[in-house]
């Protein structure tokens, strides 16, 4: 019985690589469909806007968004992902939005590529 579950062990230690890099979210995307021609027409047309959103927020509890540190913070942040593979476009913090009214929230809006779909 605990050769059975070495086996086990070992073979999916072995597995482990190969699934880690074919996994990938499933495409959901029906060919010839409206939406399919309007996501090529924009990555092809529109590249610079990134065919994915994301959001980087930041708050604190104790500095507000007009302070010297929290402003060097999110420099710091946005020079972090400029380098980033992937990142197309955005870097610039929302200054109308997402500040509440204590002024201690910020968000950072980023264009991304996303993945090639054959």
């Amino acid at each position: 019985m605990l050769g059975v579950w070495i086996a086990l062990i070992v073979g999916a230690v072995l597995v482990y690589p190969h699934l880690m890099s074919n996994l990938s979210a499933p495409d959901y995307s029906v060919t010839g469909s409206d939406s399919a021609k309007v996501t090529d027409l924009i990555q092809a047309d529109f590249s610079a806007a990134g065919v994915e959103q994301d959001v980087i927020v930041f708050n604190s509890e104790t500095l507000k968004v007009t302070d010297r540190e929290y402003r060097k913070v999110i420099d710091r942040v946005i020079e972090a992902v400029k380098g980033e593979p992937g990142v197309v476009g955005g870097g610039q913090p929302d200054r109308s939005r997402g500040a509440g009214p204590d002024l201690r929230g910020r968000t950072l809006g980023l264009r991304l590529a996303g993945p090639e779909r054959g």
